[in-house]
């Protein structure tokens, strides 16, 4: 991902203007852009930027040519920039050159092109024809690994327009981020923290005079159960079933990702006296059953763990296992969870101005009661806000006041076969008391996902809303891809679709958006974990960041301008904390989220 800010260099038409830029690779051969332009004294223009590459490497490795189609200034109201094109490029030695055509109306009309020579790393010069006039400048950037530790860059971008009198200059800054925040070079999972091996073995344990002292395997599931108890999971259970050893857990301490606890709870067992059996691990979620996997055995104590299954179920019933101890150790409930995060809001390009933002507080309480039962409070608390919402200011009675947004009782129910129900009630989004409903049926591996959602609620005026939704969600896993759509009547008695298309980028999620109801509104988020990758371990409280925080920027599609308005369209009948972002974890908990991604 790549941000930009800089200014054309053109001194009539885009005098004064200056764009800011955020370009994200979506895909491997997929660029998009989001725009904006900012004119003296005639407001802000939203616009979009996209470009398609050919995949000529994947039938010629190697190969020092490309060719791509594109779009740029896409949907803005001016069209100063807007161009329809394709392009191609070669690369030999040191030296990139370009050829294209593009449709115009202004610049990239007609046949443009351009050259730039890498000096050393980092460092480019560069020369370029818009067909309107010829560019020559400078590119430079520097990685911020070597004092950071993550691979971070910036650079700079600077040139003139030679064939203009007197000489005009441009310039632009950059920054780029990478979204494989927990992988490697290679995009291979980065392996959570797992407490080393004592060097000694463990003390023999001593036969207790009664009941009569336990085989040695099963003293090893004991370990086990010790072991991972130790490392923080709850509702932890280790026991057999004929030849198979069954282990239970719950996982709240590594947060970023369900997968990192597994990778763990498999550590354990490797070291174990009983990591040669197959076994079956049972993912526990506020003490109910999620998902189970099954994992051949023929390991030898202390070998690599395989992940590979042999099967995969969600919402598994009880195995009638032999366990270790009597109940489940280390239980969740009034195990109480304090998250800390903030929230952000911002208005970007609107007929108000360029950039306005709200920064909130929004501390959440968690508290289980007994299994699927959850006790939920939010409050939202802004603390910092922009001039243009401040007290008189033009989006002043977008600040919102400091309240409790959500108070909320639910409770969740596995009815097996992968079908999930949740239902609850309280205060909701501050303005609104009632119930909500929904169920989920995830099918197979857990990729394909069926749910439908509603709410009965009152305002503050005790008008009645009711909303009915449907959803279908579907994992891609060859690309990361999740896709989904809504359609209903919204809670904001809005009718209308909402659709979603997002990428994982290890445990970064990026997507775009596209809302039709009372009008149109598109844009992106982003969700990133801000939190410890391991938390403190689990009790009557725990403190801890968000498993997902979340930042989305949309605008309104259609119209001359970004205007602002006080209507929220395609709200879901849902609570934050709902079968989807709680209980399947925005689907990852699937047998290609929790085993494969880590191979």
């Amino acid at each position: 991902m790549m941000l930009l800010v800089g200014q054309p260099g053109d001194p009539g038409l885009f005098a004064g203007a200056t764009r800011y830029a955020i370009t994200l690779g979506f895909l491997r051969y997929l660029e998009a852009s989001a725009v904006d332009t900012d004119w003296v004294g005639a407001g802000s223009d939203l616009s979009a930027n996209l470009k398609l590459q050919v995949p000529l490497d994947l039938i010629f490795p190697g190969i020092p040519v490309a060719f791509a189609a594109g779009g740029q200034s896409i949907g803005g109201t001016a069209d100063h920039f807007r161009t329809w094109y394709v392009v191609a490029s070669a690369r030999l030695w040191r030296l990139d050159g370009t050829v294209g055509w593009g449709s115009g109306p202004g610049r990239m009309q007609g046949v443009f092109g351009g050259l730039s020579l890498s000096v050393v790393d980092g460092v480019e010069i560069v020369g370029d024809w818009d067909t309107k006039d010829i560019h020559v400048g400078a590119k430079a950037s520097v990685s911020l690994d070597p004092l950071i530790g993550v691979p971070i860059r910036i650079g700079g971008i600077f040139s003139s327009a030679v064939t203009r009198s007197p000489v005009t200059f441009a310039w632009g800054a950059t920054l780029e981020i990478p979204l494989w925040w927990s992988q490697d070079p290679d995009g291979k999972r980065t392996p959570p923290y797992v407490p080393p091996v004592p060097d000694e073995p463990p003390a023999p344990i001593p036969p207790a005079p009664t009941p009569p002292a336990l085989p040695i395997a099963d003293a090893g599931l004991a370990r086990l159960e010790d072991a991972l108890v130790e490392d923080g999971f709850e509702e932890v259970r280790v026991g057999r079933q004929g030849d198979r050893i069954v282990v239970e857990y719950e996982n709240d301490r590594y947060n970023y990702d369900q997968s990192d606890g597994l990778y763990v709870v498999m550590r354990e067992i490797e070291r174990s006296a009983v990591a040669a059996e197959p076994v079956t691990v049972v993912l526990k979620r506020h003490g109910l059953r999620l998902a189970e996997m099954e994992f051949p055995g023929n390991r030898p104590a202390g070998g690599r763990f395989i992940p590979a299954t042999t099967s995969f179920s969600l919402t598994p019933p009880e195995r009638p296992a032999v366990w270790a101890s009597p109940s489940p150790r280390n239980r969740v409930f009034l195990h109480s969870q304090l998250v800390l995060a903030p929230g952000l809001r911002t208005w970007v390009g609107t007929e108000t101005g360029l950039f306005d933002f709200v920064l909130s507080f929004r501390p959440q309480f968690i508290l289980p009661f007994w299994p699927g039962l959850v006790g939920f409070v939010q409050a939202d608390i802004p603390f910092l806000w922009s001039s243009g919402m401040a007290d008189g200011a033009g989006l002043a009675f977008l600040r919102p006041a400091p309240a409790m947004q959500y108070a909320l009782l639910q409770q969740t129910l596995g009815l097996g076969h992968g079908v999930m129900a949740m239902v609850g009630g309280g205060l909701y989004a501050t303005s609104y008391a009632g119930g909500l409903g929904e169920v989920m049926w995830a099918v197979g591996n857990g990729d394909l996902a069926i749910g439908v959602q509603g709410a009965w609620l009152w305002d503050q005026d005790y008008v009645q809303h009711r909303s009915v939704t449907g959803s279908i969600r579907y994992r891609f896993p060859p690309l990361d891809l999740v896709g989904s759509i809504q359609a209903g009547k919204f809670v904001g008695d809005d009718v209308g679709v909402s659709v979603e298309l997002s990428r994982w980028f290890g445990n970064t999620q990026v997507g775009f958006f596209f809302t039709k109801s009372d009008f149109t509104v598109a844009g992106a988020f982003i969700t990133i974990p801000l939190t410890l990758r391991r938390d403190m371990d689990p009790g009557y409280i725990q403190v801890r960041g968000s498993r997902r925080w979340a930042y989305q920027l949309g605008t309104r599609v259609g119209g001359g301008a970004n205007y602002v308005g006080g209507k929220v369209i395609g709200v879901s009948p849902v609570a934050p904390m709902n079968l989807e972002t709680e209980y399947f974890d925005e689907s990852r908990i699937s047998l290609d989220g929790l085993v494969k991604e880590f191979e």
